[in-house]
């Protein structure tokens, strides 16, 4: 009869120790870093020194694929992207800007050559292209043209 509660209560014991091992597993399966939960991801390991906490970032890019009703319509790539351009926005600087691949390749052609023109600066001001200066030249004042 001993050996028959011993049994008993060995079994009970190991569904126990079974069932906070798999709890355990489990929250901690749920408890990882958000960017462990990325699992398609290269180069996670970066070498650059940081003491940002990306968990946030991490959060968010699963709550889009979670919760973002068309999040298949846009690629992870596409994200990446969109995640640099944010990040070189955040310098606030004009001349800082982020071309995609293509779009790089692109700029590299058109810009590769020499230049002529009127002979300004452009650039933007409050998000709208404007003539920053008109450059005057010999060429222009040989020409006649008057700029006020």
């Amino acid at each position: 009869m001993k050996k028959y509660y011993l049994i008993i209560y060995l079994f009970i014991l190991i569904i126990f120790l079974s069932g906070v091992f798999i709890l355990g597993t489990y929250l901690g399966y749920e408890k990882r870093p958000s960017v462990e939960k990325i699992i398609s991801i290269f180069n996670k390991e970066s070498e650059v020194i940081t003491q940002t906490d990306f968990d946030p970032f991490w959060k968010v890019w699963n709550l889009i694929d979670e919760k973002y009703p068309s999040a298949s319509n846009v690629s992870d790539q596409e994200r990446v992207w969109g995640s640099i351009y944010g990040l070189l926005s955040s310098l606030d600087d004009p001349y800082t800007v982020f071309f995609k691949p293509g779009e790089a390749k692109m700029f590299e052609e058109n810009v590769s050559g020499e230049f002529e023109g009127v002979g300004m600066e452009i650039g933007i001001r409050d998000k709208i292209l404007t003539i920053i200066e008109i450059i005057l030249t010999n060429i222009i004042y040989f020409n006649s043209f008057i700029f006020f």
